[in-house]
């Protein structure tokens, strides 16, 4: 029973590093426009993307060696923050991004986070990752 915790707190770790590693370059094109203490070479943020691929990968490939429902329950435990951030931004909040993030990000004076540069990509690596689990998994049954 706690190696299976220890393989479905792994997953959980592999898809928000997933998501982590993406964020990176996504925020650079939202906001190329903010300084920061060290900006990282594009080369890095291309490596950690295309790492990340990687480690969803192995996720889908192993994850079942520790149980059949490994995957499914790391899913579902990653999926218990969806609630959190609804409360914390709708509830407590008020459906606005806190008044510091908008400054930080140099783009107070509209009211909003920033515009979405990215368009569609960060959905588009959302899908990839998903199907990249799931074939893996499928695969490596």
């Amino acid at each position: 029973m706690l190696v299976f915790v220890l393989a479905v707190s792994n997953c959980c770790y592999i898809f928000f590093n997933f998501l982590n590693l993406h964020a990176g370059w996504i925020h650079r094109i939202d906001n190329p426009h903010v300084e920061r203490p060290w900006r990282a070479p594009n080369w890095v943020l291309a490596a950690g993307a295309v790492l990340a691929f990687v480690n969803v990968f192995l996720l889908g490939a192993g994850a079942q060696v520790y149980g059949e429902a490994t995957l499914a329950t790391g899913i579902v435990a990653a999926a218990l923050i969806v609630p959190v951030f609804l409360y914390r931004h709708y509830v407590t909040d008020k459906g606005e991004f806190p008044a510091q993030m908008l400054a930080e990000l140099e783009n107070a004076r509209a009211g909003a986070a920033s515009d979405r540069k990215a368009g569609i990509l960060p959905y588009l690596a959302l899908i990839a990752g998903g199907a990249i689990i799931l074939a893996a998994a499928l695969t490596f049954r």
